[in-house]
């Protein structure tokens, strides 16, 4: 009884500097956003109560609806993309016969550059009349594309660039759950008679379903706050085709000074994010198999 409760104490102990960072950092935060958003401030006057004036101004501003609809429209298009992209990567790396940790760094390097760093560059590659990918088109034909100037060339070149920062990681993770799959399976599966489309479907996707399901979960609330990209690559634009609930919260706060209004798009945006992962949560006993 004394080395269970003794290790209970220790399991506690252990866990005690992340739930701390976890109260001050996030939930001490949260719920004083939430306070904040039943008032007006603007960093000079004093903080004043308004009630749901906040919330009223939120459900009436056409660029924080359209915030919105960007990021759900970023989250539907991007994650299947940059999951199904880490996996072929994946998939391939793991089938090298040699030069395995070389792939894996070359692919990897790009999820651990500095975000501002790549978007700058990314940046003079989607230039109209420089740029390097309208370079490459001009070799087969192909006119200049104002990559960052139309509405929806902007959003899939913001998510172009985010397939590529982030599929390395993706690839990183599901290289581990590929790795940790047992041999014998797929020789039992081969002796079978199975093919490899059969063997991937019925072996490969099951016994990976964990890891796709936390790839699942961390990029959803990954790209529900998507911020730098979009601030150095389009800036909200054109109009308010790129302006995602994060770049939104900021403008609010710190070009608006309008304090309670971040704050209450602070609110939409963890009850967003809440919501979703409640939902993988409730729905991953139908596909995710840990056995």
């Amino acid at each position: 009884m004394m080395n269970r409760t003794w290790g209970q104490l220790s399991a506690y102990l252990f866990i005690l500097p992340s739930m701390i960072c976890f109260i001050v950092f996030v939930l001490i935060p949260a719920v004083m956003g939430l306070g904040l958003s039943l008032f007006q401030w603007d960093l000079m006057t004093p903080i004043r109560y308004v009630g749901l004036d906040n919330w009223t101004d939120f459900l009436n501003n056409k660029e924080a609806i359209a915030s919105i609809r960007t990021t759900l429209l970023f989250v539907v298009i991007s994650i299947p993309l940059t999951i199904s992209f880490g996996l072929l990567l994946a998939l391939l790396v793991n089938k090298l016969p040699f030069g395995k940790p070389v792939f894996r760094s070359v692919f990897f390097i790009p999820s651990v550059s500095s975000m501002v760093a790549m978007s700058v560059i990314w940046v003079n590659m989607y230039a109209k009349d420089t740029g390097l990918i309208n370079y490459g088109l001009s070799l087969i034909g192909i006119s200049p594309v104002g990559w960052l100037s139309g509405p929806w060339t902007a959003i899939l070149s913001v998510i172009l660039f985010s397939l590529w920062h982030s599929a390395g990681y993706n690839m990183l993770i599901f290289l581990a759950g590929l790795q940790a799959i047992d041999e014998t399976l797929y020789e039992a599966a081969k002796v079978d008679g199975a093919g490899p489309f059969y063997v991937f479907r019925k072996v490969t996707l099951p016994l990976l379903s964990p890891t796709m399901f936390f790839i699942v979960i961390t990029s959803v609330i990954g790209n529900l706050q998507t911020f730098e990209a979009v601030y150095i690559l389009t800036g909200g634009g054109p109009g308010y085709s790129t302006t995602t609930l994060v770049y939104f919260i900021v403008n609010a706060a710190f070009k608006g000074f309008n304090m309670g209004l971040a704050a209450t798009i602070s609110t939409v945006l963890f009850a967003l994010i809440a919501i979703v992962t409640l939902i993988q949560w409730k729905f991953q006993e139908r596909w995710v198999h840990y056995n």
